[in-house]
């Protein structure tokens, strides 16, 4: 005999249970939906609007002359690497904020973006890859060597003049 409790509760087959199932669905799709935001909007505007203040004050012109050099090799800007350092520690949602209060081009956010989605969040990664049993530490080198050499032939491929 085949049982249909998982179907009735999926898939209603009577009229009147249709609105009241769809209702439900809606009502959990809504409430998951508005969950996910305000879990994203917790890392993206705090980051955003402190990257935006930093602009703002003497801490960003400096940061960002500090760290050319570094940067020139990916051949972004000083401030890029605000967004790639939060996105390595923290993870992509926090590069996200950082590089939306950033003048970046869209290819420049391409270079950043393929590092962070090579290396985003490494310092909790490796914590989890070391309790598993894995190297943590070379699987993060791995990752950093990999992200920063590719983000440099992607840069070289994608702003080539």
């Amino acid at each position: 005999m085949i049982d249909t409790t998982a179907q009735r509760e999926t898939e209603p087959e009577e009229p009147q249970a249709v609105g009241a199932w769809l209702r439900r669905v809606v009502r959990s799709g809504v409430r998951s939906g508005l969950r996910t935001a305000w879990e994203l909007a917790v890392i993206v505007v705090p980051i955003y609007w402190g990257v935006t203040i930093l602009k703002h004050t003497a801490v960003m012109p400096a940061l960002a002359h500090a760290l050319a050099p570094a940067m020139k090799f990916l051949l972004l800007p000083g401030e890029a690497a605000v967004a790639i350092v939060a996105g390595i520690v923290i993870g992509i949602y926090a590069a996200l904020g950082a590089a939306a209060s950033l003048a970046l081009s869209p290819q420049q956010i391409t270079v950043i973006g393929f590092i962070i989605v090579v290396a985003h969040a490494v310092p909790m990664e490796s914590g989890i890859l070391s309790r598993m049993g894995a190297r943590g530490g070379r699987i993060s080198l791995l990752r950093l060597v990999v992200a920063f050499a590719g983000a440099a032939l992607v840069s070289r491929l994608i702003m080539w003049r």
